[in-house]
Order: structure tokens, then C-alpha cells, then sequence
């Protein structure tokens, strides 16, 4: 059986030709993992950015976007894994119940104690509420900054534009998560609370909007120290 011809013209057996597939296979697998880490790495910096701007604009509380880039840099860590950093995110979740519903509503009619036990509640619904808000629309807002990035990038192959769809994918899946969580461990439980939360949330983005205005005006010479 004649032997086959490699690109530069030398002889290959069989076993040379596997050996020659093996090591494409290998190559393929090592380049194909570290795109798609690379891609995951670009993404959480892009949801650093989001968090942060959120924050800027008073969308979100310093406690929320402190959790959330703490998440973000844990997850940083682990880019060679599947987008999962929700699960960094539900380990840190405030507190948003002492038991079941019925021994929060009996606890809620006790005489004192059910005042302080609404306050209790209110903080963490409220800040477990922004968290999830947050951690929802941060990772929209990346998706839309990663299809930007790589819409201009004309160099990528079709198995490459393939791994983006992937890693995508597992953002999209971990906002699912997200939002289901949302709606049955808060926003089901807690539907009074979370109107409530809700308006804290638009008053305190109104009153950071408006300080961030004053000071882009006394900045501009628009407005005196006094």
C-alpha cells in the first residue's frame, strides 16, 4: 500500500497521518477553548462597565454594584467554565425571609417585634430586589456592547462567530435564572414590598441624576460654592 504525501512532499504511513489528525484535533480543542475564555473574559469586563455606569446614573445602590463586581471578579477567575456567575450572586442574597410565609405573617402581627421584623424584610427585599434588577439588565446591557465588539470584527471564522453565539447563549441562561428567581422568591412572596422597593429604587435614581447635574454645572462654572 503506497504511502500517503504530507504538504511539504514526505512520506506518511498510516499511523503518521493519525498521528498528524490527532494533533489538528488537539490544536482545534486547545484554540477553541481559549476564544471562548477569551470571550468570556471580554463580556465580564463589559459587565464591569455596565454595573458601574448603573451606579453612576443611580440605578443601582453602592451595597448592589460592591456585590456585583465582587461576583464579576470571581468569575474572572473561572473563564475556562460556562457563564454561571449567578450562582456567586444567589450564595450573597440578603436574607429576604425568616421561614416559611405563614411564620412571616405571624411574626408581622406581633406587637413591636412585627415593626422591626417589616423593617428587617423591607431592607432585604429591597436590596435583594436592586441586586437581581441589576444583575439582569447589566448583562443585556454587555450582550449589546459584545455584539458591537465583535460585529466590527470581519476576521472571525464561521466556527468562531459559532462560539459567540455559544457564550451568548449561557448569558441568556443565566438571565432566565435570574429573572425566574426574581419572580418566585420576590416578587410573588413579597408583591407589596416589591412596589415599595421599586419606588425607593426611582426616587433615589431621580435624587443621584439630579446631584450628578448640579455638580456637571458647578463643574462648568455654572453654578458658585456658596
Amino acid at each position: 500500500m503506497h504511502d500517503r504525501l504530507n504538504s511539504k512532499g514526505l512520506e506518511v504511513g498510516k499511523s503518521g497521518v493519525g498521528g498528524m489528525l490527532r494533533k489538528m484535533v488537539v490544536h482545534d480543542r486547545i484554540h477553541s477553548l481559549e476564544f471562548k475564555s477569551e470571550l468570556r473574559h471580554r463580556f465580564y469586563v463589559e459587565l464591569k462597565a455596565s454595573y458601574w455606569h448603573s451606579f453612576e446614573e443611580g440605578l443601582a445602590y453602592p451595597s448592589t454594584v460592591i456585590r456585583l463586581d465582587t461576583s464579576v471578579n470571581r468569575a474572572m477567575d473561572h473563564t475556562h467554565e460556562a457563564v454561571e456567575d449567578f450562582k456567586f450572586i444567589e450564595q450573597s442574597l440578603p436574607a429576604y425571609s425568616f421561614g416559611p410565609q405563614k411564620l412571616n405573617n405571624a411574626l408581622l402581627r406581633v406587637p413591636l417585634l412585627g415593626g422591626l421584623v417589616r423593617f428587617i424584610l423591607f431592607q432585604n427585599v429591597l436590596n435583594t430586589y436592586d441586586i437581581l434588577v441589576n444583575f439582569i439588565s447589566g448583562r443585556k446591557m454587555a450582550i449589546g456592547m459584545l455584539d458591537n465588539l465583535y460585529a466590527q470584527d470581519e476576521g472571525l471564522d464561521e466556527q468562531e462567530q459559532g462560539f459567540v453565539s455559544e457564550i451568548k447563549q449561557e448569558i441568556y441562561t443565566s438571565i432566565v435564572e435570574a429573572e425566574k428567581y426574581l419572580r418566585e422568591n420576590v416578587i410573588t412572596m413579597w408583591p407589596e414590598v416589591t412596589v415599595a422597593a421599586n419606588q425607593h429604587r426611582t426616587a433615589y435614581s431621580v435624587l443621584v441624576q439630579q446631584k450628578n447635574y448640579v455638580n456637571r454645572m458647578h463643574d462648568e462654572g455654572q453654578v458658585d460654592d456658596a
